[in-house]
């Protein structure tokens, strides 16, 4: 068999979608971040919305499982790149799990922390408590600087909640009561082949940093999600154009 012939295979097999595909894959949402865009090489501004149709979803959801969610040890083989992270850790067997997955564009499309919880759980038949998530960098020569900023699960491990007269506080910990989950993390991070691991709390990697999505990155969103495009500084969706376009052509007519 050809290479070409093999890539086709391959491509086949993975746009395939079996019934445990979907047993797996249609009760778990596909959430698109809101308020951001996606910029590519040629600087076209874009927002994605929605995956197309419920296939579409279940296609692009098997892609990210299997090709964008890294599991422990597969960090040590992390290109260079910022990424979303989680720790669940396992009751049962007492063990911690490591995942991450790499931010691709502001929208965070596949790598939000609540995808990322919903992906892992496809993984193992036990699922973990979630005790850390936050953001990292990758660097080349294998290093790593992490937080622990996450919208979704922050006050999970980060605040201290009291109730007062009936009245709830929360409370940020403090760097103190912080330092054993610095020091859990970094041994973990270190445990999946990286050693060189920092902390950096007040960095914010994501917000900070202004990503620019590759060409095949881009064509693979187009092919799952519906979108709007930002042309001169107005915002036009597939869903409008093909309405005027339907309405031109009747009135032509």
């Amino acid at each position: 068999m050809s290479a070409a012939a093999a890539d086709n295979v391959n491509s086949n097999n993975e746009n395939a979608i079996s019934e445990g595909d979907i047993l797996v894959f249609d009760k778990i949402p596909f959430i698109l971040k809101k308020g951001f865009d996606t910029i590519n090489e040629s600087g076209d501004v874009c927002r994605y919305l929605e995956p197309i149709s419920r296939l579409h979803k279940i296609k692009a959801l098997k892609h990210f499982l299997y090709h964008m969610v890294l599991v422990d040890g597969q960090m040590a083989a992390a290109p260079p790149g910022i990424y979303t992270w989680l720790i669940k850790h396992d009751n049962e067997t007492h063990t911690d799990r490591f995942y991450a997955s790499e931010v691709q564009t502001k929208q965070e499309i596949g790598s939000l922390h609540l995808m990322l919880n919903f992906l892992s759980k496809c993984l193992l038949p036990q699922d973990g408590e979630i005790v850390a998530a936050g953001e990292l960098q990758v660097f080349d020569n294998r290093r790593v600087s992490f937080n622990f900023q996450s919208g979704t699960y922050f006050d999970k491990f980060a605040v201290t909640t009291s109730f007062k007269s009936k009245k709830r506080t929360m409370v940020a910990k403090t760097n103190e009561e912080m330092l054993p989950l610095v020091t859990r993390v970094s041994n973990k991070i270190k445990a999946c082949g990286i050693p060189n691991v920092e902390y950096n709390k007040d960095t914010s990697l994501i917000k900070d940093t202004n990503f620019v999505t590759n060409a095949r990155r881009k064509a693979f969103y187009n092919r799952f999600f519906k979108k709007e495009e930002q042309q001169g500084g107005t915002r036009r969706t597939r869903r409008i154009k093909k309405a005027k376009k339907t309405r031109k052509t009747k009135k032509s007519n």
